[in-house]
């Protein structure tokens, strides 16, 4: 989260709230709205020097529930 420009208060806070919530330090702050969801979602594509779209073209996903069950079952093993 440091990589992406996020404060280190903004951290442990995120940190302290998801122990208690039982959920990730990433959750949080997009939950409470200390961080802006594309700017997050941004940050996380710069950093794997990919482009980032703050929507998706409906036309242009597959939602194929084959390909779900696929997956379902490798994950299963």
């Amino acid at each position: 989260m440091l990589q992406l420009g996020i404060g280190k208060p903004t951290i442990a806070r995120a940190m302290q709230v998801a122990r208690h919530n039982g959920t990730s330090i990433e959750q949080e702050p997009l939950a409470n709205g200390s961080i802006d969801t594309d700017s997050y979602h941004a940050s996380l594509a710069r950093g794997l020097r990919l482009p980032f779209l703050s929507a998706i073209d409906s036309s242009l996903i597959n939602d194929d529930n084959s390909t779900a069950r696929s997956c379902r079952r490798a994950a299963s093993g």
